[in-house]
This record gives structure tokens, sequence and C-alpha cells, in this order.
């Protein structure tokens, strides 16, 4: 009985050995071979622990472990899967987890959901959208996050003569400004927010007397604030092709409230890849606005 528990324990061992060890290729440049075989490794490829990988002379390799984190290879040279562990030993700090845990569940669940609802895997605390039944845009989150930038925002209402109010508090008091919409015309958020001071507002799509909605959270930031948190977070993203790069820019960004940056980058990856269909869902959420 002692015996058959010990086999038990080290087989169950020898899984989570494996387990932790796994890694998935993210993105693959050059020549970059498991040894062993010839056929070069792409993006998707399950690797192991005992796997051992070539990098040719100006190759790239990046890897995704099971917990999340990324290791970047880019010298050429015989890499040991084993001897890289300890890069996945932590779980993964910073502002991408996320986004490669989208990643990982991607090329694991292939014929699931997460390939086509990578929101789902986003870390907006603090963003939860409520909900409306007098007013609805294409800003979904109660947190939003502006520095600069354009971006279209659709809306909504069931009511006339609209606008768009910006308040100093959550609750109480008259709007400080207030902009006139035109129904069936999206206005620029550029437009409404671009002559704020940095600071905390609300904001409301509201009748010219305020309705039972409740109020958004706005935070300008000021131009040193933001510039220091848009490149940490595009900072955090390995080059891969130009359209993934966007693309995983996009996400990053609209986890972290910057909607109008979001949509920048959401836009260009749709552009540079018409035919890919998780860029092009992620852009037109930005265009809906249903009730």
């Amino acid at each position: 009985m002692k015996g058959i528990l010990i086999l038990f324990f080290i087989c169950i061992s020898a899984v989570f050995t494996v387990a932790e060890g796994q890694y998935i290729v993210y993105f693959s440049q050059g020549t970059v071979s498991k040894r062993g075989s010839r056929v070069m490794l792409k993006k998707g490829d399950a690797l192991l622990v005992e796997d051992v990988v070539n990098l040719g002379n100006k190759s790239k390799l990046v890897l995704v472990c099971a917990n999340f984190k990324v290791i970047q290879i880019t010298r050429q040279g015989k890499y040991p899967l084993r001897e890289l562990q300890s890069q996945c030993i932590n779980t993964p700090s910073g502002y991408s987890a996320a986004y490669f845990e989208y990643v990982w569940h991607q090329f694991n669940h292939p014929h699931g959901t997460p390939d086509k609802n990578p929101e789902a895997f986003m870390k907006n605390v603090g963003a939860v959208s409520r909900g409306c039944n007098e007013m609805s845009t294409s800003l979904w989150l109660d947190t939003l996050l502006y520095g600069a930038g354009s971006m279209p925002v659709q809306w909504k209402a069931a009511f006339a003569a609209p606008v768009f109010a910006i308040y100093q508090q959550p609750f109480d008091g008259a709007p400080m400004i207030t902009h006139s919409l035109v129904t069936g015309q999206a206005f620029d958020l550029k437009t409404m927010l671009q002559f704020l001071r940095p600071g905390e507002y609300y904001w409301l799509i509201q009748s010219k007397e305020p309705g039972a909605c409740e109020r958004r959270y706005l935070k300008v930031m000021s131009k040193t604030e933001y510039t220091n948190l848009l490149a940490a977070l595009k900072s955090s993203v390995p080059e891969t092709t130009a359209a993934e790069t966007a693309f995983a820019t996009g996400f990053l960004l609209q986890e972290n409230h910057l909607l109008a940056d979001a949509f920048t980058f959401y836009s260009k990856a749709a552009k540079l890849e018409p035919g890919n269909e998780v860029y092009q869902r992620s852009l037109s959420k930005f265009y809906d606005a249903e009730f």
C-alpha cells in the first residue's frame, strides 16, 4: 500500500512539473526550431520543459509561460527550456498579465470562447458598467481616463434635447459644462474634454434636467501622468507583427480605461489585418450603443 502511494505522488508530481514547465509560442521570427525537428516553430505551438529550442542568426522567439509570464529570446543559440523555468516561477506582475492569460487560453481552448471575447480576461477593477434605461453610449465602462486623442462616441437617449454634462461631484449640484448633442450623430470625445484641466470629474448624457442615471467617473490626466502611463503600457508589449502589437497595446489601454488610445490602436490592428475577426469585433464595440 505504501509503495502504491509513493508511486501515486511521483506521478502527480510529474504531472505538475510538466504543467508548470509548459510554454506556448507567442511569436517566432527567422530560423527557430525544436531540437530533433526541422519544422520551424510557429505561433500557438506548445513546448515542454524537456524541449530545447534552436535560434538561428537574427531570429526571435517569444514564449508565454503557463502562469502567463513572457520570455523573449533574441540571440542565436540553443536554449534548454528547463534552464528558463526560473523566469516562470513568480506570479506575473505588471500590465500585460491579463493579455497573456488571454493568449494562453486562446491556444489551449481553440474551439472555445476566449479568442472571441478577449475582454473577459481584462481586470477592469472599479469600472463596472451599471447600465441605464434612459441612455447608453459606446463608453461602456463607468471609469474613463483621458489624456489625449480623438474617439467617436456613439450614444442613444430616450429623451429630447440631450446634452453631455460634466460635473465636479458624483451626486447633486449643477453641471459645470454642458454640450448639446444631435440625435443620430456621434460626438468626438476630444471635443468634450480637451479644455478640462487635469482632475477628477463625473459625466452623463441627460436631458436639461438630470434623470435617474448614475454619473460616470472621469479622470483627465496631466500631460506628465498621461505620457508616463502610456509609455509604461506600451513598453510591456513585446514587439511582434505590427497588427498583433497594435492589438495587444489596444487591449492593455482598454483594460486601463484609456479608451481613446485603445480605439486608435484597435483601428490600426483592424486596418493592418482586415480579415482578423477578433480585431474587427474589438473595434466594432466602439460603435455599439445599444440599450
